[in-house]
């Protein structure tokens, strides 16, 4: 008699990804691993690629609400969620950082609160953490992306510039105009 046993201790728990959250993953990597191939000046329409990919992102977190560049406005508080080295190349005029954030926060409660990062991962996933503190968090779809082609003003130390963190050459989604600044 021959026993199959399974290579993986009893204790060992193997995380069992959701078929969305399968899809969404093979979506992201396939859109990355096609985009890395191809130098970012060649990206025929920037702005469609920005969009589907927050489309993917919003449709996964459908729990959180998403706003899109044309409806910020100067009465809400932008929360820049990316890392010290992204927001020291430019950050949105107007935001705060995470930790600026955080460390005030009650001075915020009752305005509307939209984070934002490259594309909107980061920023979801930041939202996600503030509703579980009864903190209502959007997220900007398409992030600095998206804000770069709707025309948005970035600014380091009060000066206006356009100039953005991006992660890769792969991530330079920006619009003519605009430098990407890569690690």
């Amino acid at each position: 008699m021959i026993v199959k046993t399974s290579p993986w201790p009893k204790s060992t728990k193997m995380s069992i990804m959701t078929p969305m959250k399968t899809q969404l993953f093979l979506y992201i990597s396939l859109l990355f691993t096609l985009t890395s191939c191809f130098s970012p000046e060649s990206y025929k329409n920037k702005a469609k690629i920005i969009e589907s990919m927050s489309a993917s992102i919003e449709k996964s977190n459908s729990n959180i609400e998403h706003i899109r560049a044309s409806e910020i406005t100067e009465e809400m508080i932008l929360v820049d969620v990316r890392s010290e080295e992204e927001t020291s190349v430019s950050m949105i005029k107007g935001a705060i950082t995470q930790a600026q954030f955080l460390a005030e926060k009650e001075q915020y409660l009752g305005k509307k609160i939209v984070a934002y990062c490259t594309i909107g991962s980061r920023a979801t996933k930041f939202a996600k953490k503030m509703k579980a503190q009864n903190i209502p968090v959007a997220n900007l779809k398409g992030g600095v992306l998206a804000w770069a082609h709707h025309s948005g003003l970035f600014v380091k130390d009060g000066i206006e510039v356009k100039k953005v963190h991006v992660l890769s050459d792969a991530w330079n989604l920006l619009p003519d105009g605009f430098q990407g600044e890569v690690p």
